[in-house]
């Protein structure tokens, strides 16, 4: 089947309500694979089938929102449908979930932060130095 087949197939299915042709038509929008490339149709049928209970669509709405591609960036959002997908058992979003708390909450460790708490790390014990031999020599009788 050519690649207007599987889009028409996916309309079909989606006009009956099935969230994974909502979910492949949200891919299909925002790569150009068989229909020319709308991240703004897109994100519509992600929230189609992520308000149907599609896990992989709820996420990739959660990254969108997050970093703002082909919507503004909203944290709010990002968060929400992370947490959808997130309690729909998608792991990277509950990973990227934690990440975004992290940063809400200002819990997430700065650069500096990072550089203070690697200054009080333990540092590994140094190996000791040798000592210089100095060759005793005794004098020589005279």
């Amino acid at each position: 089947m050519d690649a207007a087949g599987v889009i028409e197939m996916n309309r079909n299915a989606a006009a009956q309500g099935n969230p994974e042709a909502m979910y492949n038509l949200g891919i299909a929008y925002y790569t150009g694979l068989g229909v020319h490339e709308d991240k703004p149709v897109a994100t519509e049928w992600w929230h189609r089938a992520g308000n149907r209970g599609d896990p992989d669509a709820a996420y990739n709405l959660g990254v969108l929102y997050g970093i703002g591609d082909g919507v503004p960036i909203d944290n709010a959002a990002s968060v929400a449908w992370l947490r959808v997908a997130a309690a729909r058992g998608h792991e990277a979003a509950r990973l990227k979930l934690d990440e975004a708390q992290q940063l809400m909450d200002g819990s997430a460790p700065t650069k500096k932060g990072r550089k203070a708490a690697a200054s009080k790390a333990p540092k590994a014990p140094k190996a000791p130095k040798a000592k210089a031999q100095t060759p005793k020599v005794k004098p020589e009788p005279q």
